[in-house]
This record gives C-alpha cells, sequence and structure tokens, in this order.
C-alpha cells in the first residue's frame, strides 16, 4: 500500500503560521505574555508633560520601529512615562536614549497576588500617583490611578531612569534668605543657548529652606534646585506633616567671568610682608589681611583696583551707624557775611523731612564760622564779616526715607548668619 505525501510539512501541526504584515514574513503579530517587555527609547520631542514624555522607539510586541514626527499622523511616536520620582517638565532633552519596559501589573486574564486594599492595579500602565511629591505618593495609602497621555490614549511604557532631579531656573524675582520666589525652568535651545521664549517653559516656586543663598538674590540669578519633601512648618497640626518644594541647592548670576590677567594673580607664599608690619604703599599688606577676621563679625567693604598691592586690589570698608543714614558733601564759595547756600533738591527728596542737619564745615582759612540747616537751606554765620571770599566744604546728614525711628533694631540669629555669608561671599574660603 503506497501512503499519499502530505502537502505541508510544517512543524507541529504542519500548518502555515500567519503571515504578518509588518515583518512581511510568517510569525505571529504579536508575542503574548504577562512578562514585562524591555526596548530603547530616544526622546523624539520637548518635554512639556509632566508624566511623560514623547519618544521614538522599537516596539518588541508588533516588532515595528515607531517614528515621531510633529504633525504627521503616520509618525506617531510613542508616549512614555516617566519614573514617578522625575515627573517635571523640561528634565529630559530631545536626542537623549534611555531603556524602556512595560510593566505588568496585571492584565484581562491575569490577577496579581496583591491585598485589594493596594489601589494601583491599572494593567499594563505605569499609572500616576496623586497627591504626589515629584511622581511619588506620599505614603502607602496613596491612590495610583491609569495615566493617559495628551491624545487620551493609555501610556504602556515607561523610562528606566534614576533621579534625583536637578534643574537650573532663573529667577523671576528676588529670593530672600530662608525666603521663596517665583522661578522660570531653563533649557537650552537647538543653538546652544538658554532659551528664554520657549512656550514649554515651566514656572515654579523655588524655596531656600537651607539658607544657600547668603542674605539675598536678586531677579535675574540663576539657581540650582531640586525637588524634596521638607517638613511642614505650618502652625496648623491638621495639615500634612511634610511639603513638596524646589529647594535651591546652589546659585550664580548665571554669567562666566573672564581669566584675570597675571596682575590679578594670587601673590606667591614665600615674599608676602609679614603680618604684623604696618602696610604701606611700599609694602603690599598680606593676603591674610585682605579677609575678615575670625575673631568676630564679617564687615562690607568696596573692593577696588590698587596699583600697591601683591594682588591689585584692595578693600575700602564701610561706615556704619545704628541709624540709617545718608550723607552728602557740599563745596561752596561765600564771601564772609552771614548767608543762606541752597541744599541740593535731589539729596532733600530721598531723606525722611526734618530730619536734615550740618555735621561739619571745614572753611580754607582760620576762621570762626557756624552751619545750621533751616528748611531747604544752610544759614552761615561768620564770627567776622568781611568782602573776602572762603571756601567752604559743608557734611550733611539726614535719615533715609521711610526709616524715620528706626535705631538699633532687633535681629535674629538667622538672619545674622545669612548676613555673615553675604559678606563672606567675596572672601571663599574664609
Amino acid at each position: 500500500m503506497t501512503k499519499r505525501k502530505r502537502r505541508n510539512f510544517t512543524h507541529a501541526f504542519r500548518i502555515p503560521s500567519v503571515f504578518s504584515p509588518g515583518t512581511g514574513q510568517f510569525a505571529t503579530l504579536e508575542d503574548k505574555g504577562v512578562f514585562p517587555y524591555c526596548a530603547m527609547m530616544q526622546v523624539a520631542a520637548e518635554d512639556q508633560y509632566e508624566d511623560y514624555v514623547i519618544c521614538r522607539g522599537f516596539d518588541p510586541r508588533s516588532r515595528k520601529f515607531i517614528d515621531y514626527e510633529s504633525g504627521n499622523a503616520n509618525k506617531p511616536g510613542i508616549s512614555v512615562a516617566k519614573p514617578f520620582a522625575n515627573r517635571v517638565k523640561c528634565y529630559y532633552k530631545i536626542g537623549e536614549m534611555y531603556p524602556a519596559f512595560l510593566p505588568t501589573q496585571g492584565a484581562e486574564d491575569y490577577v496579581p497576588p496583591s491585598p485589594d486594599d493596594v489601589d494601583w492595579r491599572v494593567g499594563q500602565n505605569p499609572g500616576t500617583a496623586e497627591d504626589a511629591c515629584i511622581g511619588q505618593p506620599k505614603d502607602l495609602s496613596g491612590t495610583v490611578s491609569e495615566l493617559t497621555d495628551h491624545n487620551s490614549n493609555y501610556v504602556n511604557w515607561m523610562l528606566i531612569d534614576s533621579g534625583p532631579v536637578l534643574l537650573w531656573a532663573k529667577l523671576s524675582g528676588s529670593l530672600l534668605a530662608c525666603g521663596t520666589a517665583s522661578a522660570t525652568v531653563l533649557v537650552i535651545d537647538e543653538d546652544g543657548e538658554w532659551c528664554d521664549d520657549c512656550s514649554h517653559l515651566a514656572s515654579i516656586t523655588v524655596t531656600d529652606v537651607h539658607g544657600v543663598v547668603g542674605s539675598y538674590l536678586p531677579a535675574g540669578f540663576h539657581v540650582l534646585v531640586q525637588r524634596q519633601s521638607y517638613p511642614n512648618t505650618a502652625d496648623d497640626e491638621e495639615s500634612d506633616n511634610s511639603v513638596c518644594q524646589w529647594v535651591v541647592m546652589a546659585a550664580g548670576s548665571g554669567e562666566c567671568c573672564e581669566e584675570e590677567s597675571s596682575s590679578a594673580s594670587v601673590s606667591s607664599p614665600s615674599s608676602p610682608s609679614s603680618p604684623s608690619s604696618p602696610s604701606s604703599p611700599s609694602s603690599p599688606s598680606s593676603p591674610s589681611e585682605s579677609q575678615p577676621s575670625e575673631s568676630g563679625a564679617s564687615k562690607s567693604s568696596a573692593i577696588v583696583p590698587a596699583s600697591w598691592t601683591a594682588n591689585g586690589y584692595t578693600a575700602l570698608f564701610t561706615v556704619e551707624a545704628p541709624e540709617v543714614l545718608f550723607t552728602d558733601v557740599m563745596t561752596v564759595v561765600v564771601p564772609q557775611t552771614d548767608t543762606l547756600v541752597d541744599i541740593d533738591p535731589r539729596f532733600l527728596e530721598v531723606c525722611e523731612q526734618d530730619t536734615m542737619r550740618c555735621t561739619a564745615v571745614q572753611p580754607n582759612l582760620p576762621i570762626a564760622v557756624g552751619a545750621e540747616v533751616e528748611g531747604p537751606e544752610v544759614h552761615l554765620r561768620f564770627a567776622q564779616q568781611t568782602a573776602e571770599d572762603v571756601r567752604l566744604v559743608i557734611t550733611l546728614s539726614a535719615t533715609r526715607k521711610s526709616f524715620r525711628g528706626v535705631r538699633f533694631p532687633n535681629r535674629a540669629e538667622v538672619q545674622f548668619k545669612a548676613n555673615e555669608r553675604f559678606l563672606k561671599a567675596a572672601y571663599p574660603g574664609a
């Protein structure tokens, strides 16, 4: 008896596998399974969403490369969730590569072996946490719900990346020590410059909880910030025991300084003058003499170029007072007869009314003269009346406007320490 040959010699049931138009081969259209998939993803669009970023990459389920092009329906890209700890705008940059995985937290025919009170059984979806601190649930009772993108499609993939999230931001207003201020997250544009007009830039509130900014930072300065959960200082006992804040870690002007010439270089340690010897134009002071004393508080100063010092610069210290005073110096030439001279009206405008007083009169001749402020003028009186001219240098002092009555105001230790850091900023390592 002759056996008839079988027409199909495929493995097992010897039936041809399904033809896949995605690969052009006889293969399954999708690899099924409850195990997570892994793939490489490349950021393909501006990071303008908090919970996810648009990427392009190979989808191992359909075995196709999904490309991205804005406005092209044939290149939709892949919405990939950010790690829970990195969910902020403007963090990821176009072109960056990351591995991504498709998590399995349950499927239609698979129930995870977890208690019913774990409220984040969201299937093949990374999920999004409610009441989160930078994406992370605050505690075990936090709810994780399904994550959808801007097209209302469920997000399946999730980047494999680690924090912490550090961002540079530009202050929109002044930031006082231990205070808060508004800032705009900085990103680099295609030309390699800081982008000031990108529509997706995020506005955040930054906080100096560690007191790292010194006395204050003006608007326009750059701050390095990190999202942190920080103890709540509110008096309300019913409030949360922690708050999420963008905490300032470092700060700078945002402008790089050019290298100083050799004339401004640090002097050799082998030839400084002795700290005990008095300084003179021919004997520059030791570098230690120009730094704040370690035995007391620092001193505000003006640092100016100086040809007689080894480093090319010296410091002039400010005069302190228990009140907030402005000082002006007038020079007049008048005959030695009682007369009135006008005070600069601009100086009068910035001072408290009726606080102006004459603190000194220095004539260039050996004469007796008195001076007293009368309204907007200085009344000069001479002991001997003559027609001979005399040059007078008159010093005026008055209280700054809006500071009437301020004298020896109280301050706290935190303000003292912040002021010290600000004054010592010109002396690195002091």
